[in-house]
Parts: C-alpha cells; sequence; structure tokens
C-alpha cells in the first residue's frame, strides 16, 4: 500500500499513521479522491446517529476537522490574512507563513463554518443525505490534485513543494476518472454531476485567483480550495437535490 502510494495520502490528508515506508509525494496524488471516499463513508457513520439533523451537523463538521488536524481550516484562515493583508505577493506569502491567526482569517472560517452547519443540516433533513456526505469530500480532495497539478509552487521550499512538484497530468486524469466511476455508481442522482461541474469551475477560480495573488499555490492554499471547494459542493447538492 505504501508503494502505490496509498498510505502517504492517508497520512498527508488525515491524523491516522497508517504503516507503510513513505513512497513519492506525487504518487500519493492518485489517492486524493480515495481518502475522500473514506472521510464521506466515516461522515455518513456519524450522521446514522438517532440524533435531531442539527445535532448531527455539528458532530459532523467536528469529526471532519478532528480526522484532519484542522490543517485545512488552518490553510484557509492563513490564506485569507495572506490575500486579503499582503501588497505584493513576496508579503503575502509572508503573512500566510506567520503563525498568529488576523481578522481575515477568523471573518473566513466564521462563514465558512456557518455555510455548512446550515447546508448540513438541511441535507441532513433530506432523503438525499447519503450520496451527498460521501461526494463533497471525494470531489473537494480531487479539487487538491487540480490545484496541485495546474499551478507551480509559489516558495522555494516548504511542506507542500514536493507534492506540488511532482504532481502530472495523469494524476489529475486519474482522479476524474475515480470521480466519473462514482458518479456513474450514483447514476440516479444526477444532481451529482452538476454539483462536480460547478465545483470544478469553481475550484478554477480559487487557482487563478490564487496565482494571481502570490504566483502559485502553498499547503495553506490547498487548504483553502479543499473547505471552499467543499463547501461549494455542498451548496451545489443542496440546491440541485430533488
Amino acid at each position: 500500500m505504501s508503494g502505490l502510494g496509498l498510505a502517504t495520502a492517508i497520512r498527508t490528508l488525515s491524523r491516522f499513521p497508517v504503516p507503510g515506508g513513505t513512497c513519492c509525494e506525487g504518487r500519493s496524488l492518485y489517492w486524493f479522491p480515495v481518502v475522500g471516499l473514506l472521510y464521506g463513508l466515516s461522515y455518513s457513520l456519524v450522521a446514522l446517529l438517532p440524533l435531531p439533523p442539527a445535532v448531527r451537523a455539528s458532530l459532523v463538521l467536528a469529526f471532519a476537522a478532528w480526522a484532519t488536524r484542522g490543517f485545512h481550516y488552518d490553510g484557509l484562515m492563513d490564506t485569507a490574512d495572506g490575500f486579503g493583508g499582503g501588497w505584493t505577493p513576496e508579503r503575502r506569502l509572508e503573512i500566510m507563513k506567520d503563525s498568529h491567526v488576523g481578522s481575515f482569517g477568523v471573518l473566513a472560517l466564521a462563514v465558512v463554518l456557518l455555510v455548512q452547519f446550515s447546508a448540513l443540516t438541511e441535507v441532513l433533513e433530506g432523503q438525499t443525505w447519503l450520496p451527498i456526505l460521501v461526494a463533497v469530500p471525494v470531489v473537494s480532495r480531487t479539487m487538491q490534485v487540480l490545484a496541485c497539478v495546474v499551478l507551480p509552487y509559489a516558495r522555494k521550499e516548504g511542506t507542500a513543494g514536493r507534492l506540488v512538484r511532482e504532481a502530472k497530468g495523469r494524476h489529475l486524469f486519474f482522479g476524474f476518472v475515480l470521480d466519473a466511476i462514482f458518479l456513474y455508481y450514483f447514476r440516479f442522482y444526477g444532481f451529482l454531476v452538476w454539483t462536480f461541474l460547478i465545483t470544478l469551475g469553481f475550484s478554477l477560480l480559487l487557482c487563478l485567483d490564487s496565482w494571481r495573488h502570490i504566483r502559485g499555490v502553498t499547503g495553506d492554499v490547498l487548504g483553502e480550495i479543499e473547505v471552499l471547494s467543499s463547501t461549494c459542493a455542498l451548496l451545489c447538492a443542496l440546491a440541485f437535490a430533488p
């Protein structure tokens, strides 16, 4: 499993210490959508608890934050601070590296969590919550692969540098194939196709915004893309679901 890159992908995207050696970072990109699928199945188990929808929604969000060590939300806050508070790419990258959180980051996290909680509550009150909860993390992890492929690394060195530099078009193609298989399996839920396409367009806009601000991507931006693309997918699924 380590040679294929799955163990590395799980360790990269979660807090779970999967045994096995570390393969090349690029190979782990093949399995980002699979890790998203594991997250989706875990969210579904939490959502099965015999509790009101709002409570289950809050527990799903709490589990997501715990399982990922919160680093995606941290990336969202750092990116919001850097893009909102810096006037040059160099200054934005400097702000993003600072461990302190500014007002832009706090505001971004508060708004996103409020939207996610509200949308999840509505989803869990409907009849099609299972494919939505599974599809959203699959799509959002695929969008991280998209960002690694279409953007260069914005720093000279960093924790995500090797991952981005080793990203190739074949990684994204494989991710799209896995998404297509998943969508075909849930083909009777046609709204998921629109969810994927709109989230893909939204994620490309996020990549363009990152290029405009820092001329590339960083680990923080990858976290931001995961959070915002999952929020977009959740809203689209809620809008198009029967």
